[in-house]
């Protein structure tokens, strides 16, 4: 998850808007709902329950306010891949460079699939 952190980190730097700090309660809930998605082979922000990301996020102990999640599923390993698909997309890279986040829960799994399963949320 270093490697994730750092591609953040860096385009957050280029963009010059607020560093990043490693929450547990946001990882923690990225990482329940990465785990159930690849039990389920799906991919989607709301969870069989209809459970929104802000949600698992207060579940999960976060005092804060969860400004995104995103989400990505595909054969590739490597970060830079998920980071730089993240970073071409408008509507992702506006989230990755949210001026108002300042706390990140990063999770990754790989499911019986043959996927990379990947999931971020940012809070403040």
């Amino acid at each position: 998850m270093d490697g994730l952190y750092a591609l953040i980190a860096h385009m957050r730097a280029a963009a010059r808007v607020s560093v990043l700090h490693h929450d547990p309660h946001l990882r923690g809930a990225a990482q329940t709902h990465i785990g159930a998605l690849a039990q389920q082979d799906r991919i989607n922000h709301v969870d069989l329950q209809g459970t929104t990301p802000a949600e698992r996020g207060r579940q999960a102990g976060y005092t804060g306010h969860v400004l995104g999640e995103l989400l990505a599923v595909g054969p590739d390993e490597d970060p830079r891949s998920v980071v730089s698909a993240w970073h071409d997309h408008g509507q992702t890279r506006a989230v990755l460079l949210e001026p108002g986040a300042r706390h990140i829960g990063l999770a990754h799994t790989c499911d019986g699939f043959g996927q990379n399963r990947w999931s971020i949320l940012l809070g403040a």
